[in-house]
């Protein structure tokens, strides 16, 4: 096996080519001939020495920073919560590592359960008993959490005695109870952690039980991709993943010996006609170990049967309508008692823990509505009507666009009447927004290629605009139908030839008779945007002037991971299925203009690679030294989707990271001032939610509600915020957890302003929204870079380049991947395109 230091050698090689590339960058970028300023609250601080070993350091610890102050409570709110008290008596309890053997046709034993490995030494090294009364110590952001998992063990088990399916390791129950079951889907009632939640889920039925479109392969195949199924033959069952749909039909796959459909009659006993022949087969590609790689296996859909209790994900369609608070109240007070955690529950009182039936009250904070400029006005969101805003007047910066070319591909005469009509609004709507539009133009592209299919098509004018000068490149808008396999090849093709582009559906937003005011202000938003215009600023208030806004220099870092499907690779085998760090900052002139980019790494934990980070925060400080012409005297780093569980990580490897980069840059460039730095973890994936119980009865909180005590855990700085207004059902907050903090924030009071004005200052919206602006869009930019990869890799005669290192054996070469299709390689590098 290579040691840690070749690792690190290994991954600081796949980034070789890009850092140096970073640093000739941030040699042209200008250094003032003085540092600048510090803020009030920003210590100045030299420049760390860079490691001179490339040995890992121990492990460390993590260690939340200082409280800062809590949220002033002027006028407090009261919110009822979903979280309840326990109540935890000292219970010694015994702790028995039990192992089961089996054995099958007289082959080797194996292990069905207990610790093995490093898990047997940590067992052995463990003490046999446990105090319940060590639960009010442990912590989540620690690793090691004994008392928790033993309590959350015993949480579960009254509910599996009343049949609820427990998922999630216990985190989830849900009740099986007047299950309804429509084409395949079950819905079932649950409650995880506090939390009423509406599922969906795969009944254990045929997979030909599914509503599939055939029409459509690619739905279908992105549909069923990543399910577990089960063969139901007269043979052995067996129980595999779907990996995706064979290229032939189903009736036409033949190997030496035979043919699928042959041996599925053979497996079956049925006739050819009970099988459709015409459509593809099921592929599942799995390990061989006599070829050291993974082979393609083909299956009729007619012989396999869905694993049972498999949730439903975005991609399987709406899931069940999110309850209102009200509802949802109720059924988590309902489904609470029937799971014995809101009732008597003899098991967990015998562990010394008895919960409260009553949801906790505490004080919550609203904090005040930041006002939206535009260019001659002013205005502010309405918290009455769903927090939304009217545009008024110009944009704070209109784009100049030289030509609009509307692009469709249809031979209904309708789609090119709405065409002439969304032609003629462009123009009016450009002008009430200050933007200038020289020519708007429209172009059939079942004309102009006769015979081409809808891609190639697609491709052909997409090389044509190709080869024009930058400046004479125009706007592309393309417009079809929200069913069709479109957006992944066309995004792709806006980077590889430099086109920006906006997509449309004649189904969705074209088609009412009468293309609305509203409709064209959000299609206006975004391209004023893409053409690198800034819509509207937020005005800050006072106490955070140093942090955001006009007079403000501080770099703002969030970055996010879409993962790919999950597949687990060996050493050895190559992945075509990479995780997508996608990264957001504010990196122009303007300093609340967020654009941003997005880079591959092997599939893995959430844990971002460390060269990729290193590489970024170099990219980045250098990206925002250029554009404000100098460096910043804070940096704030937002990272999303990571659990408590995983702090420590951000903390120790990706933050260290980032430093590394940041510190980097700064040498490159002689600076000797090192910005103040802070860490936020910013994330919606939890359970809280907050309401207001009143003589009326049950509703969500108002937007820009917060909270900081009562429910918050007891160690480090955790804020629960909910900025916006839901369209539909209860209102999801955002939890920030700060893991460091260099004087940058003093109180809650500023940490809450700062995320009040950045959920405002999403460009493509009049609204709220729930997420902080550079988060927002660092996930945008992750789905972006998956979705171009996808597209990508599917191109006949693309080949994806490989790479041999120690580290991973041959694997393909994200690095040089990343550089083909990344923003920032691209004439889009300073504008936000996703």
């Amino acid at each position: 096996m290579p040691s840690k230091s070749n690792k690190k050698k290994a991954a600081a090689e796949r980034s070789a080519k890009l850092a140096n590339e970073a640093t000739e960058v941030a040699e042209s970028a200008p250094t003032p001939t003085e540092p600048p300023p510090a803020a009030a609250t920003t210590p100045s601080q030299p420049v760390p020495e860079m490691p001179k070993s490339s040995k890992p350091a121990p492990p460390k610890e993590f260690v939340a920073p200082s409280n800062i102050a809590p949220l002033k409570k002027n006028k407090p709110l009261k919110v009822t919560t979903n979280s309840y008290q326990m109540e935890v008596k000292n219970v010694v309890c015994y702790r028995y590592d039990v192992k089961i053997i089996g054995q099958a046709d007289g082959r080797n034993q194996f292990l069905l359960t207990g610790s093995k490995g490093s898990d047997r030494q940590k067992q052995t090294d463990t003490q046999p008993q446990l105090h319940s009364s060590d639960l009010l110590k442990e912590s989540p952001d620690s690793t090691s959490c004994p008392v928790t998992q033993m309590i959350q063990i015993a949480l579960c088990e009254e509910a599996k005695r009343n049949n609820f399916l427990i998922t999630d390791g216990g985190n989830e129950m849900f009740d099986r109870a007047g299950v309804t079951q429509i084409r395949g889907v079950e819905d079932m009632n649950g409650v995880g952690a506090g939390i009423k939640i509406a599922m969906g889920f795969f009944a254990n039925t045929p997979l030909a039980n599914l509503n599939l479109d055939w029409t459509n392969i690619p739905k279908v195949k992105n549909y069923l991709k990543g399910l577990k199924v089960s063969t139901k033959t007269n043979d052995r069952p067996q129980t595999f993943t779907i990996d995706g749909l064979s290229s032939l039909p189903m009736g036409q796959i033949k190997y030496e010996g035979g043919s699928v459909l042959e041996n599925a009659m053979r497996c079956t006993g049925k006739p050819a006609s009970a099988f459709n022949t015409k459509i593809p087969a099921i592929e599942s590609r799995q390990f061989s170990k006599r070829e050291g790689k993974k082979k393609a296996f083909n299956f009729p859909m007619e012989i396999l049967v869905l694993a049972p209790n498999q949730k439903l994900n975005p991609k399987h369609g709406n899931p069940p309508r999110c309850e209102r608070p009200h509802k949802r109240f109720e059924l988590t007070k309902t489904v609470g008692e029937k799971a014995h955690i809101l009732s008597p529950n003899k098991i967990l009182e015998s562990f010394g823990v008895k919960i409260r039936p009553e949801p906790i009250v505490v004080d919550a904070v609203t904090v005040p509505i930041p006002t939206i400029q535009y260019k001659t006005t002013c205005t502010a969101p309405d918290l009455s009507k769903q927090a939304k805003w009217e545009v008024r007047g110009p944009f704070v910066e209109p784009a100049t666009i030289g030509k609009i070319l509307i692009v469709f591909n249809s031979t209904n005469p309708q789609d090119s009447d709405k065409l002439i009509q969304l032609k003629g609004q462009f123009a009016r709507t450009a002008r009430e927004c200050g933007v200038t539009i020289s020519e708007i133009s429209t172009e059939n592209l079942a004309q102009t290629y006769p015979g081409a299919s809808v891609l190639l098509a697609i491709e052909k004018k997409f090389a044509e605009l190709k080869s024009l000068p930058v400046a004479k490149k125009p706007l592309v808008i393309y417009a079809d139908y929200s069913s069709s396999p479109t957006h992944g090849f066309l995004k792709l093709q806006e980077r590889l030839c430099d086109v920006v582009t906006q997509q449309v559906s004649f189904d969705k937003s074209l088609s009412r008779p009468t293309i609305g005011r509203s409709t064209m202000i959000n299609y206006m938003l975004k391209l004023n945007l893409k053409s690198g215009g800034l819509n509207h600023k937020v005005k800050p208030d006072p106490s955070i002037a140093h942090l955001y806004g006009d007079s403000s220099n501080t770099l703002f870092i969030s970055y996010d991971v879409c993962h790919s499907s999950g597949i687990l690779y060996r050493k050895g085998e190559v992945c075509d299925e990479p995780s997508c760090v996608g990264f957001g900052f504010n990196g122009t002139a303007h300093p609340e203009a967020i654009i941003g980019d997005f880079h591959y790494q092997l599939p893995r934990t959430e844990q971002v690679d460390d060269e990729v980070l290193k590489t970024r925060a170099n990219f980045i400080l250098t990206q925002y030294a250029t554009a404000r012409k100098k460096f910043p005297d804070q940096i704030v780093i937002l990272r999303d989707g990571v659990s408590e569980g995983q702090h420590a990580m951000v903390v120790n490897d990706e933050f260290a990271a980032i430093k590394d980069g940041i510190m980097t840059c700064l040498k490159n460039n002689k600076q000797t001032k090192m910005p103040a730095l802070a860490l936020l973890i910013v994330t919606k994936r939890h359970a809280n939610r907050l309401f207001v119980k009143d003589t009326q009865g049950i509703s969500n909180v108002p937007p820009l509600t917060a909270i900081d005590q009562g429910i918050v855990k007891k160690n480090g700085n955790e804020v629960i915020f909910v900025s916006h207004c839901p369209l539909q059902g209860t209102a999801q907050p955002i939890v920030i957890n700060m893991l460091h903090n260099e004087k940058v924030f003093k109180t809650n009071d500023q940490l809450v302003q700062l995320m009040s004005v950045m959920c405002c200052a999403h460009q493509s919206s009049t609204t709220i929204v729930s997420l902080p602006e550079t988060i927002y869009a660092a996930d945008e930019y992750a789905k972006r870079g998956a979705d171009i990869f996808q597209a990508y890799k599917s191109q006949p005669g693309v080949v994806l380049p490989t790479k041999v290192t120690e580290e991973t054996g041959e694997q393909l070469d994200f690095l040089n991947i990343t550089q083909t299709l990344c923003y920032f390689k691209s004439s889009f590098k300073g504008r936000r395109i996703a």
